[in-house]
């Protein structure tokens, strides 16, 4: 077996350009509209600061236990505690954390989880 890593990225990329071209997202709007109870520090992050890499956001927490089964909502109230480590749009991080956040974008969006959008 093998892990995926970093290759979902891709389909979740994909995922958020079909919400956009549907008319549902757009990729200059503040994630603030999508979804509810976000840091005040998140406050100018946009869905293409996600995507690009540019929200500020930081990687897991050192003591993150990758083995463990954890929730989207876990992972969300998770990914909050987090300071940014940079203003949003300032500069390049690869960033884990903002994928994750994408996925919980899309759940907020469709109603669906991530994993049930991208079947369809």
């Amino acid at each position: 077996m093998f892990q995926s890593g970093s290759m979902g990225k891709q389909f979740t990329a994909m995922a958020i350009m079909i919400l956009v071209e549907r008319g549902e997202i757009e990729l200059d709007s503040l994630i603030k509209e999508y979804i509810e109870d976000i840091p005040k520090e998140w406050k100018h992050i946009t869905v293409r600061h996600l995507l690009t890499h540019t929200a500020g956001m930081s990687d897991y927490p050192d003591d993150f236990n990758y083995r463990e089964d954890v929730t989207e909502d876990d992972m969300f109230e998770l990914i909050k505690t987090i300071p940014l480590d940079f203003k949003p749009g300032k500069q390049f991080s690869y960033s884990n954390l903002g994928y994750i956040m994408l996925g919980i974008l899309i759940r907020e969006v469709t109603g669906e989880f991530y994993g049930d959008f991208l079947q369809k």
